[in-house]
């Protein structure tokens, strides 16, 4: 058993290395990763309000309103092929959420639930045939009495509760993960 699992590694090592070679000089878009980047977006409910945050200028979707989210820790090297292991899906969208807006969701991660996989290829701008971003949706509804101060923080210029029916468009895909979420949870 030991021989077949070391062959396997040895073969990954092998691919992970030719992935690499023939990524030098690849456009990957402004992407990480060779194929898929796996990313996370989280939708935080507060009675009938969403935490959104504004993305700062300059930066992808720059200007335009967003879920809280981004790319998930690895430990693969730019050009590779992306790694599971350093953390989670929903360990990064807790990180990102408390990154992105100062939210500390770490005591309430028994409340998180799954949303789904976006895939579609036109989800991001960056999208390319080299690297395309893949999201993880998660949602959580806060208790009435949980401490939700906010504040834009890393590449969120702003990050602010607004009325569910006050929403109007937000960048990426996130107003089909923002339904899609809702369709889920029963609000309070």
């Amino acid at each position: 058993m030991y021989r077949k699992i070391k062959l396997i590694q040895e073969i990954t090592n092998r691919v992970i290395n030719i992935l690499s070679e023939e990524s030098e000089g690849m456009d990957l878009g402004g992407f990480w990763f060779i194929g898929p980047n796996p990313a996370v977006d989280m939708v935080v409910l507060k009675g009938n309000n969403v935490l959104l945050i504004t993305r700062k200028p300059g930066t992808i979707e720059g200007g335009k309103l967003a879920l809280p989210g981004g790319f998930i820790n690895t430990t693969a090297k730019k050009g590779e092929p992306f790694k599971w292991g350093s953390e989670t899906a929903k360990e990064a969208a807790i990180r990102e959420v408390e990154e992105e807006t100062g939210l500390n969701t770490e005591q309430v991660k028994s409340l998180i639930q799954e949303v789904g996989v976006y895939d579609d290829r036109n989800r991001d701008p960056r999208n390319n045939k080299n690297a395309w971003a893949v999201s993880y949706a998660f949602i959580v509804q806060l208790p009435s009495d949980y401490d939700d101060e906010v504040y834009g923080r890393d590449d969120a210029s702003d990050a602010e509760w607004i009325p569910l029916n006050k929403v109007s468009s937000l960048a990426f895909d996130h107003g089909k993960i923002l339904r899609d979420a809702l369709s889920k949870v029963s609000l309070i």
